[in-house]
């Protein structure tokens, strides 16, 4: 059933229209479950007339296990925060190694939230602004 839940929420995430859209803001929340990353983005969507529109949506990630900031500010305004790319997967375990391997030999107990148990959130930003990854187990827009 997991696989299935993850292919639904890959499929969703997917499907928006992250390029050229913009990252207004952005904030972490503690909760009973953990923690949750709030994304604030002037979302390109389509607005039934066969052209798009923005709006302003709140990306919520939820139950975030690692999450990897890597912005250039001059660059985001630059660039206007400006989106070039986002993508969800399922291979946490390849990325967290891939991006974190400096401090792989001091690891967290992963009793709690085990990586395999999350997806990988990706947004990459218009170059030089940098990029954000986020090892979550679901998002949701509002």
């Amino acid at each position: 059933m997991k696989t299935n839940n993850f292919k639904a929420i890959i499929k969703k995430f997917n499907q928006l229209g992250w390029h050229d859209s913009e990252v207004l803001s952005f904030f972490l929340t503690k909760n009973d479950l953990g923690h949750d990353l709030e994304i604030t983005v002037n979302l390109f969507e389509a607005n039934g007339l066969n052209s798009y529109e923005k709006n302003i949506r709140v990306i919520r990630f939820k139950q975030c296990r690692v999450i990897t900031i890597d912005l250039d500010l001059l660059g985001m305004k630059l660039c206007g925060g400006t989106i070039s790319s986002a993508i969800c997967c399922t291979d946490s375990i390849g990325v967290e190694l891939k991006e974190r391997n400096k401090i792989r030999e001091f690891d967290l107990p992963q009793e709690n939230l085990p990586l395999k148990e999350c997806l990988v959130f990706e947004i990459e930003m218009i170059h030089p602004s940098g990029n954000m990854i986020i090892f979550a187990k679901d998002f949701e827009i509002t």
